[in-house]
Order: C-alpha cells, then sequence, then structure tokens
C-alpha cells in the first residue's frame, strides 16, 4: 500500500528480478522508482501500527479446544459489550490487529464489523491445524498442501471473508497464509518442502477465490517467517535472518517446479501483485536496519513486508517502538509494525510471559462460555515494562494513541452493566457522578427516550451518588 499499484510494482518487480545480468539502464530505472516510492511513504498514516492479539482466557497453564479468538465465542473479550479488546486497541493507537488461530467453520463477520468501525484492519492467519496437526495434514500428502489449505480457504470465505457481492470485506488488509513455516513445515534445513508447502498453500487460496467467483481480489497474501538464518537455502542470503527464506520463496513462486510442484494457477502473477513479505523478531530497531531492512529494500525493491510480531521486552518500549516506525515511515517497504502482544499468555509461561501489554486482572468482566467451556473475561492490568512503567502507555506514546483511563478498566462499566437495580448499585457505589449519569443516559435511551438537558440530567445523577454534590456534578456534565 506505500508507494505502487499493481502495475507498477509488477513492472519494477521485473525490471530489479535479474540484476545481475541486467543492463545499467534497467538498474537504474528500478532504483529510480523505489526513491519515488520512499517520497510517497513518508506519512505517518500510511503506517501500519498493529497490535498482535491471541488473548488465552485463563491464568495458568489450560487447554482449550480452539483457538479462534476472532470468532463469536470469544465475544465476550472482544466486543465493545464485552471487555473492548478492539476499543482498547483503537485508543492506544492501533490501527491494525494480527491474529493467530482460525477454524472455518466459525463465523467471523462480526469481528469484522467491529474492527472497521473502530477503524482497524484485520490481518488474520490460517490456522496450523491443516498444516502439522489434522490426520490429514500437510506432512502426509509430500508437503502439498493445495486440497488441505483449499477446503479450509472455501470455510474463511464462506463464513464472513467474502461479502455478499463477492468482495472482500473492507477490514481485512491481508491474510497470513502460514506462521513460521521455517520452523515447522518442516524446518529451517528443508528449504524446498516448506516452499512447497507455502506454494501449494496459496495455489489452493487462489482456487478457492475462483470457486466463490471473488470480484476485485485486492487482499494480499503473505507469509510469516521466522528471524531466523536459513543456511540450507540456496537463493543466497545463508548470513542474513528471514532472507534466505523470502529469496528461496520467491524462487519457487516465480517458477513452481524448482521444489517440484506443478500450479494450477499462475504464481508468478500472484507473487508479483499481490504477496506481500513478513517475518516475526525480538530483536530491536537498531537490528532490524542492520541484520535486515538495508539489505531487503535491495533485493526486493517492490516488494512490501511487515515485522508480523515486534517487541524486545530488554528495550525502552516506547524508543524502540518510536525507531522502527520512523524506520517504516522513510522505507519505501516497510509497511509497519505489530506489537507483540495484547496481553500476557499466562498458559506458555516462562520468558513468554514478557511480552503482554497488560496482564489479567481480579475483577470478572463477564463470565461466557467459549466452545462449551467455562471461562471469564478477567479485567485488564497495565503491565510494566522495563524501565517500570505501563507497557500499554508507552505503545499509546508511541502510536500517537490517545490512552486509557486504566483505572477504570478493572471497575464496573455503566455502559456495560446489566441495566438493573444491581448494575445501578454497581455504578453509584463508585461514587462519580459522571458514571452515573452515563448509566442513566443509557438507561433514558433504552426505553426510546433522549436527554434534552444535560445539565439537569447531571445534577439528577448526583443525587444518587455517595460522597458527591451537585456543583461536583455540573463541573463534570
Amino acid at each position: 500500500k506505500c508507494g505502487f499499484d499493481n502495475k507498477s510494482r509488477a513492472t519494477l518487480l521485473l525490471l530489479s528480478s535479474s540484476r545481475a545480468a541486467a543492463p545499467m539502464w534497467t538498474t537504474r530505472l528500478a532504483g529510480g522508482f523505489a526513491a519515488l516510492a520512499t517520497l510517497s511513504c513518508g506519512s505517518d498514516a500510511s503506517v501500519v501500527k498493529g497490535i498482535s492479539y491471541g488473548p488465552m482466557p485463563c491464568k495458568g497453564p489450560c487447554v482449550i479446544s480452539q483457538d479462534d479468538f476472532f470468532s463469536q465465542s470469544a465475544k465476550p473479550m472482544w466486543g465493545k459489550r464485552g471487555r473492548g479488546d478492539l476499543q482498547v486497541m483503537k485508543q492506544l493507537g492501533a490501527n491494525a490487529v494480527r491474529l493467530y488461530g482460525n477454524n472455518p467453520e466459525n463465523t467471523h463477520r462480526d469481528f469484522l464489523d467491529e474492527a472497521q468501525e473502530f477503524g482497524l484492519e484485520v490481518i488474520p492467519g490460517l490456522s496450523d491445524w491443516d498444516y502439522i496437526q489434522s490426520p490429514n495434514n500437510c506432512l502426509t500428502t509430500d508437503y502439498d498442501c493445495f486440497s488441505q489449505i483449499k477446503a479450509s480457504y472455501l470455510g474463511n470465505l464462506k463464513t464472513g471473508f467474502l461479502q455478499e457481492d463477492g468482495t472482500y470485506h473492507p477490514a481485512l488488509r491481508e491474510i497470513i497464509v502460514v506462521n513460521e513455516p521455517d520452523l515447522k513445515l518442516p524446518g529451517m534445513h528443508d528449504p524446498k518442502n516448506f516452499c512447497k508447502g507455502i506454494i501449494s498453500a496459496i495455489d489452493g487460496m487462489l482456487d478457492a477465490e475462483k470457486n466463490m467467483s471473488v470480484v476485485d481480489a485486492k487482499v494480499n497474501f503473505t507469509v510469516a517467517f521466522s528471524f531466523g538464518v536459513c543456511t540450507s537455502c540456496s537463493a543466497g542470503f545463508t548470513n542474513k535472518p528471514s532472507l534466505g527464506q523470502m529469496a528461496q520463496l520467491r524462487e519457487a513462486m516465480l517458477d513452481p517446479e524448482t521444489v517440484g510442484y506443478k500450479a494450477k494457477n499462475d504464481l508468478a502473477a500472484f507473487y508479483r501483485t499481490r504477496f506481500h513479505n513478513s517475518f516475526n523478531t525480538a530483536n530491536p530497531a537498531e537490528h532490524v536496519k542492520s541484520m535486515f531492512l538495508d539489505a531487503y529494500e535491495v533485493a526486493f525493491p517492490t516488494t512490501p513486508v511487515m515485522i508480523q510480531e515486534y517487541h524486545q521486552p530488554r528495550q525502552h518500549v516506547k524508543d524502540d517502538l518510536a525507531k522502527v516506525l520512523k524506520m517504516a515511515e522513510g522505507s519505501p517497504v516497510l509497511n509497519g509494525v505489530s506489537f507483540f502482544e495484547f496481553h500476557v499468555r499466562y498458559d506458555k509461561g516462562g520468558t513468554e510471559m514478557d511480552f503482554g501489554m497488560f496482564k489479567l486482572g481480579e475483577f470478572p468482566v463477564t463470565n461466557f462460555e467459549y466452545f462449551g467451556e467455562p471461562y471469564t473475561a478477567w479485567c485488564l492490568v497495565p503491565a510494566p515494562s522495563k524501565d517500570k512503567v505501563m507497557m500499554a502507555e508507552e505503545v499509546a506514546e508511541a502510536y500517537g494513541g490517545e490512552g486509557l483511563d486504566y483505572d477504570m478498566l478493572c471497575i464496573p462499566d455503566p455502559l456495560k452493566v446489566r441495566l438493573d437495580y444491581d448494575g445501578f448499585k454497581k455504578i453509584t457505589e463508585q461514587g462519580r457522578p459522571e458514571r452515573t449519569k452515563a448509566f442513566v443516559d443509557r438507561l433514558v435511551r433504552h426505553f426510546g427516550g433522549d436527554v434534552s438537558d444535560h445539565g439537569a440530567m447531571a445534577n439528577f445523577a448526583a443525587t444518587f451518588t455517595p460522597a458527591s454534590d451537585s456543583s461536583q456534578a455540573s463541573g463534570d456534565s
């Protein structure tokens, strides 16, 4: 989305993909186009400021039947009538949310609708189920993932990704085909097979689009590689993290038969117009530039790239995040980052618990059933960063967000409690007239009314609020 339309990107990729054998004028022309792209990428509005979201709803080791956290079953966590995680992300200044688990049997339309309402782009990923976990996974079919992923993606298209007119839901930014295939499909030692798995999966997704008669398919696909070094990659960059994997995948996309795969769709054309690179890293901004980005901009001048997981717990979060965002603003290809992650994953334990910007508190926002099992949506408590300040506040400062009133996260919300005496009592006991007023305003609207004099309503609400008086209420109205 930064600097090139698809036609220009395809032209430039053709110019730059074989620089070693190309005349000098083509190299200079490619460089000139890249320089023009840099000029059009300097806007802060073009940079992705995402948050990686996998809100496991437990405070210790646990096992759940599905990790599909953008399904309806997880709505008590992400929905505005529940804990309101999407609204929290927006207030922190995020403009995108990156997801993980994905069961195509579940509908995702409500999540996409609510994300769009808050101005958040959505980056869902396909589940590991079909790749390495199901009885008929890709490992059992010699890393040919076409059939498994086509069936899975057809389900996604039918359960929310597509609108009734055959276009993609406008909240979708891009789809992560697979997360860190270089570590599991089968691993870094076998680039031929992890590339075969990736391109056959993409081939299946494109076939699913054809079956559903997708109109004007502008949603891009990406693969989130690890930040590991692929010493077995024959396409080069055997001393640079992620780049070897990306170069190997490019070769396979442009000529699938190099990995023993016969494609049903034109993967080369797709790569030139709709494919983005991605990687996950816990390295600081300085490492991203010296170890990756400087070389990437030369080798992939027309292929956008995004950091799908970004957070080095031992760095000053605000400063480091600001550095990498500034880097993205000045790069012709780096689209942005997704901060890892929304809240602590207690189920993982160990050093994995260093990453969440929120912890789970003691106040139960709501109890809910998640695919047949009872869970609680616990309130959010800001986790401390290396500087012993609120990590969420540092993210908000780097992202330019309005921030949150963190003291309000773990008490009953006047916009969410039940509209009955018990809900009213929970709000008035807080001793804050403005919150009592919010409850009464909501009650009036619930019965079809409208508040015409907010000052009078504030004074009225204050009479029900302990330790308050009318002058306080007038000041808060």
